[in-house]
């Protein structure tokens, strides 16, 4: 029978291989997860949309002239694609003072969900002229 001998040329492959192999699981044990894409206060379910004033807005007259060459010729604008942001973590919108989120957090009536989200009386459009 015939036994083949490592040669002298394999060593630096091998050495080569254990290296990489050690290395490797250096990198495995020395690093750290990223940080968590949850908190404990997520998701929030109400944001506070009147915390910061507005009150000091002031008007400004505009052109529609310009506006109608800017908006027709000009295309202005940033393309870019921006995610949401008045959304929570799991992309649901929570509740502030221009919506009210309704289905899912209780059960709901057939009742409740036939007159909507309005909780005021209809006001009177009997005598409302129709152009």
């Amino acid at each position: 029978m015939c036994s083949r001998r490592p040669d002298r040329k394999d060593r630096p492959y091998r050495l080569g291989l254990a290296i990489i192999a050690i290395g490797c699981v250096a990198l495995t044990l020395t690093t750290r997860s990223a940080a968590p894409v949850y908190f404990p206060d997520d998701p929030l379910q109400v944001d506070n949309d009147r915390a910061l004033d507005a009150g000091k807005a002031v008007r400004i007259e505009g052109s529609n002239a310009y506006d109608f060459a800017e908006q027709t010729f000009i295309k202005p604008g940033d393309r870019q694609p921006i995610p949401a942001v008045n959304v929570n973590t799991i992309d649901e919108v929570p509740d502030s003072s221009w919506f009210t989120n309704r289905i899912g957090r209780r059960r709901m009536t057939i009742d409740e969900i036939v007159r909507g989200p309005n909780t005021l009386d209809a006001p009177n459009i009997d005598d409302w002229p129709v152009v």
